[in-house]
């Protein structure tokens, strides 16, 4: 066998490999569309357990009672919901009334509201379409073509979100577009930006690279968007809803995230924090490891983002990447961002490459496998390989025509 067949070989075999490491994902989808279309009811409990479905339940469980008390202080009156009435069984952890009562900002209030505008079963559908829509919508502007767009937002990572019916996909496709419109559309990626608001560990990035002295209009732009969604805010839970989110909710997210491993573990764990105590480290020490790496990612980002010429792909690739491993708090299905930046490196590094980030794509969902099999969450990893490959290829270029000015040609939109 010669090196090149061998070579071609190697080629069919990887990526016949990833086709099979993939499929159990859309058959998990495949069982959760007939689930739901038969039993549209269920959503939320079925004979008193939790289904994957809850989290969007939860939002628009929420939403409702949101909307109850707008119209209560406003006298507006309310229609009766008796499903509403007979399926909430959710035991608050405070004394504060539910609507302040919230572990996301009241950003994400303003989507619950939106949620509960429609029947639970149909929201759930609608809602699922639009934020696949909208983050395509947003990948395109940002220059992305149209496979690694739907690879990435059909990837394990983005399944795990719509079955669970969190906002991953939204702030992931997000977050990538407003990274790669940093320089070309500065004030879109700004407004884009502010939008992370209803999730800010996914956002826990931006500062580090929107502080930037060239970056100062998109800062503008998101510290101008972000201040209209909180006015919006404020009719729903006024200034004591945002005072209940940082008193309460934080503290609240804090202890969820210390829950003893052996009461609950988590297998779609994605933090370093959840990896080391995975591996038996105390909650004191892997919170300083946290923080130690939060440091570190955030000096990575300041230098990354400090030099002109580089990569856009590769550098909102090692953003991401380095973004995943910031967060002290979140779950696969807030890896979809990642999952999204490893798929468009896929399509533009060397052929030797492509197997090593079509991986990383892939392990945004196989991670919760590993983690059941094996008691240990490794996402972390996949983040620190995906950031150090990346940061590689983000390396700054020199144009052609740096030292011919007649080879000068019109600049190429990212992943056009």
């Amino acid at each position: 066998m010669t090196r090149q067949s061998a070579w071609h070989l190697y080629q069919r075999l990887w990526l016949l490999l990833a086709i099979l490491l993939y499929l159990p994902f859309p058959a998990l989808l495949l069982n959760n569309i007939i689930g739901t279309t038969l039993h549209p009811n269920h959503i939320w409990t079925d004979d008193a357990q939790l289904l994957p479905q809850a989290f969007f339940a939860m939002f628009w469980f929420s939403g409702m009672l949101l909307w109850r008390h707008f119209c209560a202080v406003h006298g507006l009156g309310q229609t009766a919901t008796p499903f509403l009435d007979q399926h909430v069984h959710v035991q608050l952890a405070t004394s504060a009334p539910f609507h302040l009562t919230w572990l996301y900002p009241p950003l994400m209030g303003l989507l619950s509201l939106l949620y509960a505008c429609l029947p639970l079963a149909l929201s759930f559908w609608v809602w699922r379409g639009l934020y696949l829509l909208i983050a395509a919508a947003s990948l395109r502007r940002a220059g992305l073509g149209w496979a690694p767009i739907w690879l990435g937002l059909l990837g394990p990572a983005s399944v795990i979100d719509f079955i669970e019916g969190e906002n991953g996909t939204l702030t992931g496709g997000l977050a990538v577009s407003a990274l790669l419109l940093m320089h070309s559309a500065p004030r879109t990626a700004g407004v884009l930006a502010a939008c992370l608001g209803i999730k800010p560990q996914t956002a826990l990035a931006f500062p580090f690279i929107l502080l930037r002295r060239r970056q100062w209009p998109a800062l503008a732009a998101t510290i101008g968007f972000g201040l209209l969604l909180v006015l919006l805010t404020l009719p729903f839970f006024g200034i004591e809803g945002w005072r209940a989110f940082f008193l309460s909710s934080s503290p609240a997210a804090s202890g969820l995230a210390a829950t003893s491993l052996q009461q609950i573990f988590p297998v779609a764990g994605a933090t370093l924090l959840y990896m080391l105590r995975s591996f038996g480290v105390p909650l004191g020490l892997a919170g300083i490891a946290q923080l130690a790496v939060f440091a570190g990612c955030a000096i990575a980002l300041w230098r990354l983002w400090a030099r002109p010429g580089r990569p856009a792909i590769a550098r909102m690739a090692a953003s991401m990447s380095l973004g995943a491993l910031m967060m002290p708090y979140g779950y696969l299905h807030d890896m979809v961002g990642f999952s999204l930046a490893m798929m468009a490196m896929a399509f533009q590094t060397s052929p030797a490459r492509r197997p090593v980030y079509v991986g990383l794509w892939l392990f945004a969902g196989h991670s919760a496998t590993l983690a059941a099999l094996s008691g240990h969450i490794l996402m972390p990893l996949a983040a620190l390989i995906g950031a150090l490959m990346a940061w590689r290829e983000a390396a700054p270029q020199t144009p052609p025509h740096a030292h011919n000015p007649a080879s000068a040609g019109p600049a190429l939109h990212p992943g056009a």
